[in-house]
């Protein structure tokens, strides 16, 4: 092959190797920026992530939290519940032993009344009878009478007595009513308040 000849094919061939060089030098670079923007991308996409991360473990603690307190609640207001409905129960109770004793003092009242109408209605047969008797018969009347006199005085001594037993037991009884009355009320609002936070609770779980 002629020198010359070679020479210009040697310096073509440097020419294109040259261009090849710039060429690859130029596509070096574009990946050298392209892969800064990657990581830029990447390194914004991992702080994002982690916000993200960080935001919904703190609603998750805020939910476990609020989740506690409600289940706290729940519970105490469970107990104050159980502790009414026990209150209740005994005041109920004390009511059904105050009505037994009021029926049972009522016809120990009848029976009183009884016994002094017909103390009252012998009385009066006796008093009637002295104006008629004899002496002897008036003595022995007027002791019966002051005999049945005393026994007057001492049933409607007992009859006033278990007459104020009754009051005092229908007073009672009547306290006893409003504070069962009472608590069935506070039973009843207490429940409704159990009941609506106990439902959004399970509805969570």
């Amino acid at each position: 092959m002629d020198p010359l000849r070679e020479k210009d094919a040697l310096q073509e061939e440097i020419g294109r190797l040259q261009q090849d060089v710039v060429s690859t030098k130029n596509q070096h670079e574009e990946l050298v920026e392209a892969k800064e923007q990657l990581m830029k991308e990447l390194s914004l996409m991992r702080t994002a992530h982690q916000q993200e991360v960080g935001r919904l473990t703190s609603d998750l603690e805020d939910e476990t939290n609020v989740r506690y307190t409600m289940d706290r609640r729940i519970a105490d207001l469970r107990k104050e519940l159980e502790k009414m409905q026990s209150e209740n129960a005994t005041e109920w109770g004390k009511r059904e032993r105050l009505e037994t004793e009021k029926l049972s003092l009522e016809r120990e009242l009848k029976k009183y009344r009884s016994q002094v109408h017909d103390l009252q209605e012998s009385l009066s047969r006796k008093s009637r009878q002295m104006t008629t008797d004899t002496e002897h018969k008036m003595k022995t009347l007027d002791d019966d009478f002051t005999l049945k006199s005393k026994e007057l005085v001492d049933l409607k001594h007992s009859f006033a007595k278990t007459k104020k037993l009754l009051q005092e037991k229908q007073d009672e009884l009547d306290h006893t009513r409003k504070v069962a009355e009472n608590n069935d009320a506070e039973v009843k609002k207490l429940r409704s308040r159990v009941e609506p936070q106990e439902r959004p609770c399970q509805g969570r779980r």
